[in-house]
């Protein structure tokens, strides 16, 4: 620590994404301890320096903000946010038609309802979100010990279709685990199409011509049913048996951290904007989140290098690369990137969203 507002941190080696491990909310600056108490409870008692100043908390129900009049960017022109936690989706509708909600995120059951509305139309904002779905492999398991079965999970599922019949085109057809919006996005690259045919001639050439079975791990909670459901459709056509296991997310974590999911339904969000965040965390051989068991020594240098880069287009190399050596190994099948659309208050000005949540700070917002 420099002075009151100043600090110093030292690296012991380049880190390419480090600014933005710093704007992440896990590395903002708080206060050690709170004034009236001898211990950090952060969890109930949250001080920091932002935008705004933690006033009340009801769990699973709302938390109440004032703005800080003493931000260093100058205060917020709303007086105060309340973030209110609505879980039924008509009942988060009901409020934001009776002006109850000021700004709502429109949720897929009522997709057509909101964007076709001539009313509502004009107050609707969409975000190309930096997010992926995915259907994640084992590849210790012996069906996902052959990439050419994994390469076939892909070629059988209509993914298109999926988007446009169940997700009504609020997302994206992924092209690899880098998301549209960060460099290291290959914008040329073709798509995987939807082949059946192609799909049952690998699992041939792999030993699978009778077919093969296995279980597809998923968070009730986290996932679509018809969007699953439409997966298991696919999959069993192309020659495989799928077999749907729902377990709750604690559950479902610990069984992939051993090592016993076949595949399991997942998705990822950026904590920092950059192609990075995609690659080392699911893919390098050492990380905590690389729960399909995938290592290709290859691919560990080349994030390394990603990570130690300071240079722009060599790190857009890197990435690139990368993103197709994990396509060509298909350790997962990479689904959609999602979209989101947000609908305002017609009197509700200056609000912007963000392609990272963190970024919301809510200062020019005002009515």
């Amino acid at each position: 620590m420099i002075n009151d507002v100043e600090i110093e941190i030292t690296l012991n080696s380049p880190l390419a994404p480090f600014l933005g491990f710093l704007g992440a909310p896990a590395t903002a600056i708080v206060q050690n301890i709170h004034p009236d108490s001898t211990t950090v409870d952060l969890k109930n008692y949250p001080l920091g320096t932002g935008t705004w100043i933690f006033k009340q908390w009801q769990a699973d129900r709302q938390i109440r903000m004032a703005r800080n009049e003493n931000y260093y960017a100058g205060p917020a022109k709303l007086e105060g946010i309340l973030l209110n936690n609505i879980q039924e989706v008509l009942t988060s509708a009901i409020e934001f038609e009776a002006g109850n909600l000021d700004v709502m995120t429109i949720p897929n059951s009522k997709f057509k309802y909101w964007t076709r509305s001539e009313v509502w139309k004009p107050y609707i904002h969409k975000l190309e979100e930096l997010g992926i779905y995915y259907l994640a492999m084992n590849v210790q398991r012996k069906l996902f010990d052959d990439k050419r079965v994994r390469q076939a999970v892909t070629l059988a599922i209509d993914r298109e279709k999926i988007i446009y019949r169940i997700l009504h085109n609020s997302a994206t057809l992924a092209q690899g685990p880098i998301p549209q919006g960060l460099v290291g996005y290959d914008s040329t690259r073709n798509s995987i199409p939807y082949d059946q045919k192609a799909a049952r001639e690998l699992l041939k050439e792999a030993g699978y011509a009778e077919g093969c079975e296995f279980d597809l791990w998923v968070d009730p909670a986290a996932a679509v049913s018809q969007t699953l459901e439409a997966i298991q459709h696919y999959l069993n056509e192309a020659g495989f048996v799928v077999h749907l296991v729902r377990n709750d997310w604690n559950m479902m974590r610990d069984a992939m951290r051993k090592g016993e999911t076949d595949g399991y339904w997942g998705n990822w969000w950026a904590d920092y904007a950059d192609a990075e965040n995609f690659l080392a965390p699911l893919f390098h051989t050492d990380k905590a989140a690389r729960r399909n068991r995938y290592s290709n020594l290859e691919v560990d240098i080349s994030i390394e290098k990603l990570q130690q880069s300071l240079d722009p287009q060599e790190r857009k190399i890197l990435a690139m690369k990368v993103d197709s050596v994990l396509i060509e190994e298909a350790p997962y099948a990479f689904m959609w990137y999602q979209t989101s659309y947000t609908v305002v208050q017609p009197n509700l000005k200056g609000y912007i969203p963000y392609l990272m949540p963190n970024a919301n700070k809510y200062t020019e917002v005002y009515f």
